[in-house]
């Protein structure tokens, strides 16, 4: 469920963070599936000044630098935009430094956060582990800190953090593929332009890579514009309610009768 305003400001003062910053948020597992690179690229060029030419394209090589971290990795430099110098990205996940997770698995995400130069920008759940979650009232809580809530997975069966964004009142930016689409159509968001489809090894199943330039539009886009953002968090929180158990399991027994008698 959304935060009141005061409660939303509690939530960032407990975890130090500014009460005007523009909180980026990911909830997800981190895995190959789920694209967190693409994401915190996405963060790295919504900072970039290069977000307000329309005429960018993403896709351009890094250039090959003494330095491990990487440029906006839609023009292949970096200059900050001063006007969101401030923003945060948090990302709700392991961070891929422990055993549980799984080598192979999962992205190191300090790494990725050094080679983006995102030091002081990127948080993440203090004690989250593979091993140990959050409890419900806590993610909720973590849910109202963002502003906005990106996914940018390859694919998705159902992606019930979209959902719960929806729930908490935080207005989505979502792969324009499989489920993720289609939650956000009907329950308002944004939606990343697909750059391409691959096929993945040993079960042949279609994902999405995101265009990293039009992820950025997106994330900016709702960074402009309050209202939009308002207004896409409303749809969601509607479309969330329908989504009640007290709705969900009538229809799941009628459904199950039907097929029962049907089969009988």
């Amino acid at each position: 469920h959304p935060f009141t305003p005061e409660k939303r400001r509690a939530a960032r003062r407990m975890l130090g963070i500014d009460q005007d910053a523009f909180v980026v948020g990911q909830v997800a597992r981190n895995q190959e599936r789920k694209q967190v690179p693409l994401t915190i690229g996405a963060f790295k060029a919504f900072n970039c000044m290069c977000a307000a030419d329309e005429g960018r394209s993403a896709g351009v090589a890094r250039p090959l630098l003494p330095s491990l971290a990487y440029s906006c990795p839609v023009c292949g430099d970096f200059e900050q935009d001063p006007g969101k110098a401030g923003s945060m990205l948090y990302l709700h996940m392991t961070m891929g430094d422990d055993s549980d997770d799984g080598r192979g698995v999962s992205w190191n995400i300090h790494e990725l956060v050094r080679r983006f130069d995102l030091g002081g920008r990127v948080l993440g759940t203090p004690g989250y582990t593979v091993r140990k979650g959050v409890a419900s009232r806590d993610l909720n809580a973590i849910y109202n800190l963002f502003d906005v809530h990106v996914i940018t997975s390859k694919r998705e069966g159902l992606c019930l953090p979209i959902l719960e964004a929806m729930a908490a009142g935080i207005a989505n930016v979502v792969t324009s593929y499989s489920a993720c689409r289609e939650l956000v159509e009907k329950g308002g968001g944004e939606l990343i332009d697909v750059l391409a489809y691959v096929n993945e090894p040993h079960d042949e199943a279609e994902g999405a890579i995101i265009d990293v330039a039009s992820a950025a539009d997106c994330i900016h886009r709702l960074f402009s514009d309050a209202d939009l953002r308002a207004r896409h968090a409303d749809t969601g929180r509607a479309f969330a309610e329908t989504l009640d158990w007290n709705a969900i399991v009538p229809w799941w027994a009628d459904t199950l009768a039907t097929l029962v008698g049907k089969a009988a």
